[in-house]
């Protein structure tokens, strides 16, 4: 039997860029090419998407020849948690990271009463004279894409089972990945900071749940794909992140665990579908070709408001057609994303879909029956103009309409008359 399968972290470097410096000085430079680059993306992406079934299977049959990989089928976020039922112990919390995968886990872990240690956030807190400063997608620093590429390369690997100096903390750890190579086992993760990589070294209970659109061929594209997630989003990572102020009283929630003496470490690998092989069929599978690398959120001005996960474009479609996001109708469809996916998604397109699949939910709500009427309704409010514009004014009334149609009441209400264009127009010309 192999040991268990490598484990890659991907991560900001100065290697690859002391590398190249090297090139430059002794021997011909070795160019950036982004089109090449995105090219070969595309043609990973796509045969990932179009072959799902078959690489899972591939994984699974190599996972199996390693000692001591416990790897298991969901398909569904209820059948991790049941999984999970059977690891966790009975104070059901769980260190976790930032990842699409885990915010699709998340509504259903927390039905089930499980509690997240979250790993990090806790990076990201700064002493209490520090502000935030970029809150704006304007506000990024404009990064070369030859340094964004250069920036992130191969850190080193991990393996299990760990040296005895190494301190393991008691506690599952619940990991999403970046890529997963179905000839080997190897499994990729990008981090921009420490978090993955303690967990990965540290929690005495690995679980790392890999969506079946993560599977790629072999270890050269999983690597591959990781860096364009790294070098795509790279900008993108820096207005998503939440600086919090510091407080007297904050400790790092993975510095209070404890220490595992003596204890063996496990390795869980579950392999979730969750609507990923039905949406294969349909016709909003180009979302599988996503590398969730976020930067589509560089220049989307409503990413924030898109959900209480703070959803990026691609999620944010997702999670409607998942059942756990109600709403498809804050996005303003400005299509700055598209623009900038680096698979060419056509998110914008895929956004009207739902949103069309949504109108006959939405057209209940007298807000919005209201405002698809106004047609009729425009010619009813003039032939009481005086009346209707007196009581927009009244600020009691206001807040009625928005308990009841969802309008808010700063809002300016239309202002009506009596004598319409057409009315006024006729009278001049009799």
């Amino acid at each position: 039997m192999k040991k268990l399968p490598p484990l890659m972290l991907i991560e900001p470097s100065s290697r690859q860029k002391q590398q190249r410096t090297a090139r430059l000085l002794f021997a011909r430079a070795e160019d950036y090419h982004e089109e090449e680059v995105k090219l070969r993306l595309k043609e990973i992406r796509a045969y990932s998407a179009e072959n799902m079934t078959a690489l899972a299977e591939a994984f699974r049959r190599n996972v199996a020849n390693y000692n001591g990989a416990n790897v298991a089928f969901a398909r569904d976020a209820a059948e991790v948690v049941a999984y999970l039922n059977n690891i966790v112990p009975e104070t059901k919390s769980v260190a976790l990271g930032k990842s699409t995968v885990l915010n699709e886990l998340k509504p259903t872990l927390e039905r089930k009463g499980y509690k997240f240690i979250d790993t990090y956030s806790a990076q990201f807190f700064k002493q209490a004279d520090i502000e935030k400063q970029l809150k704006y997608p304007w506000q990024l620093p404009l990064l070369l894409n030859q340094t964004a590429w250069d920036t992130f390369d191969y850190s080193g690997g991990l393996s299990l089972p760990v040296t005895p100096e190494q301190e393991i903390k008691d506690v599952v750890a619940l990991l999403s990945v970046n890529a997963v190579s179905a000839e080997d086992g190897s499994i990729f993760f990008l981090q921009h900071s420490g978090n993955i990589g303690n967990m990965l070294r540290q929690a005495r209970k690995l679980v790392l749940v890999i969506g079946l659109d993560k599977l790629v061929r072999n270890s050269d594209e999983a690597f591959f794909q990781t860096r364009c997630a790294g070098a795509f989003g790279m900008e993108s990572v820096l207005l998503d992140l939440k600086v919090n102020k510091a407080t007297e009283e904050f400790v790092d929630p993975w510095t209070q665990i404890p220490v595992a003496a003596g204890l063996d470490r496990e390795l869980h690998v579950i392999l979730l579908d969750n609507g990923r092989t039905g949406i294969a069929q349909g016709e909003y599978r180009e979302m599988l070709k996503c590398i969730a690398c976020r930067a589509c959120m560089k220049n989307c001005t409503g990413y924030r408001y898109l959900s209480d996960f703070n959803f990026y474009p691609r999620e944010y479609i997702w999670s409607f057609l998942m059942g756990y996001s109600k709403s498809i109708e804050t996005c303003i469809q400005c299509a700055m994303c598209q623009a900038e996916c680096p698979v060419d998604i056509p998110l914008t397109k895929l956004i009207a879909m739902a949103r069309a699949q949504y109108c006959p939910k939405i057209a209940r709500k007298l807000d919005n029956l209201a405002l698809m009427n106004m047609t009729t309704l425009a010619p009813l409010m003039c032939l009481f103009a005086p009346v209707v514009n007196a009581f927009a004014g009244v600020k009691p009334l206001r807040v009625i309409i928005e308990k009841m149609a969802g309008i808010d009441r700063r809002r300016r209400a239309p202002t009506f008359n009596y004598v319409t264009f057409e009315r006024w127009f006729k009278s001049r010309h009799e």
